[in-house]
């Protein structure tokens, strides 16, 4: 455990929590070794009544964290990002995924905020793609909300019963959902794509 998380923890049983797994969450999604989901049990045991309030500081830190990235990409293709690789001869391939992205961002950052490796990696390429934000954050925040809330409500509902089977099983449940989540859209694609072909 690192020094920054133990400050952290250490604020999880005072008047601070909500803001202290808000930071943790947020420094996870950039890349921080802070373990959230670690907290956000911690948390939930400690005080169940609080656990609503409890998700929603762990969903906003995450989404937020996910905001800068999106905006690091975004100003890195501003900044010539783009223009680099399309002088490296990557323009087609650049474009198909613009089209991509723009077209699933959503749907794609709410199978990756099920999970948690490929969310900051996914939220950085809409950025850098230029995906639109409209529908893209609410995704987020469901996705988020969704993986916290389910944590949590397990908490809620078994206490000390659920917290070795979610640290031991969690990562790969999240894992299995979002694949399923990213299978489902390959489907909806291919669905579309065979219909227009039809027609």
């Amino acid at each position: 455990m690192t020094t920054w998380q133990q400050q952290l923890s250490a604020e999880l049983n005072g008047g601070r929590a909500e803001q202290a797994l808000l930071v943790a969450a947020a420094a996870e999604t950039l890349g921080a070794p802070v373990a959230a989901d670690g907290m956000l049990t911690d948390r939930v045991l400690l005080h169940p009544e609080n656990a609503i309030t409890t998700t929603l500081a762990a969903t906003l830190g995450s989404v937020l964290a996910g905001g800068i990235i999106y905006v690091v990409g975004f100003a890195l293709a501003a900044l010539g990002g783009m223009a680099l690789l399309s002088a490296l001869g990557l323009g087609n391939l650049v474009a198909a995924m613009q089209l991509g992205m723009q077209a699933y961002a959503a749907f794609l950052v709410m199978a990756a905020g099920v999970a948690t490796i490929p969310f900051a990696l996914l939220l950085f390429l809409a950025g850098f793609l230029g995906a639109p934000p409209l529908y893209l954050f609410p995704a987020a925040l469901v996705a988020r909300g969704l993986r916290y809330g389910l944590m949590s409500w397990l908490l809620w509902r078994g206490g000390l019963h659920y917290r070795d089977w979610l640290g031991r099983y969690y990562h790969g449940l999240t894992l299995v959902v979002a694949l399923g989540l990213l299978l489902l859209g390959v489907f909806i694609v291919l669905l579309k794509f065979t219909q227009r072909g039809g027609v």
